[in-house]
């Protein structure tokens, strides 16, 4: 019981050290308007901070902990529009995180893991079509990719291996017709390459060591 008493006062202590020390801080435009606003505790950001265009709206909504940024952002266009939803966690971009067009359209969504891509992720081009869908190791592409057009036709499908092409990759045009495909090692083309026709006839295009 003692301990615990012990441990609540010396808690209040600090909180009440960091009341003590806490200062409203604000930056300004050449114009007058407001650039940045938030809380020092001790020299250092801590909770929210808000930062503004020139214009006056808002940009980013994020918070701070002991100086480095820690729990939920938010970024936002001149209109006012969502931009992105991040987490943080001492200043590592972590958990989910998504990303919209000004127009108000998803545009990227994915984890992060200690601020590198992580896993699945999904582009999409603003008419909401996907863009791209793919997985993420250690930050760099890694297993089968696919890339497709604003009409959402399948342009690219492949693999990537540790961020580098690997395997058969294969592309076509707009139309979805396949045009060529071929195979990669470690980023580099080798073996028989293939074009085809219009008609779907297939040649060799070039062979590589």
């Amino acid at each position: 019981m003692k301990i615990f008493i012990s441990s609540l006062f010396l808690l209040i202590l600090v909180e009440s050290h960091s009341q003590l020390n806490a200062q409203t801080h604000q930056t300004h435009y050449p114009n007058g308007n407001l650039r940045s606003s938030g809380t020092l505790v001790d020299g250092q950001q801590h909770g929210q901070w808000q930062y503004f265009y020139p214009n006056g709206s808002l940009n980013v909504d994020t918070q701070y902990k002991k100086g480095k940024q820690y729990g939920v952002c938010q970024t936002y266009c001149p209109d006012g529009g969502i931009m992105s939803v991040e987490n943080y966690e001492y200043d590592y971009l972590v958990d989910s995180a998504k990303y919209y067009y000004c127009s108000g359209q998803l545009k990227r969504v994915g984890v992060y893991k200690r601020g590198l891509y992580e896993g699945p992720w999904l582009s999409y081009h603003e008419n909401g079509e996907i863009k791209y869908k793919g997985s993420y190791y250690l930050g760099e592409p890694h297993g089968e990719w696919f890339t497709y057009n604003e009409s959402g036709m399948l342009v690219e499908e492949g693999s990537y291996k540790e961020g580098e092409y690997d395997g058969l990759w294969k592309f076509y045009n707009n139309d979805g017709q396949l045009t060529f495909e071929g195979n990669y090692a470690f980023g580099k083309e080798v073996g028989e390459w293939y074009q085809y026709s219009k008609k779907g006839k297939k040649k060799l295009y070039k062979k590589y060591d």
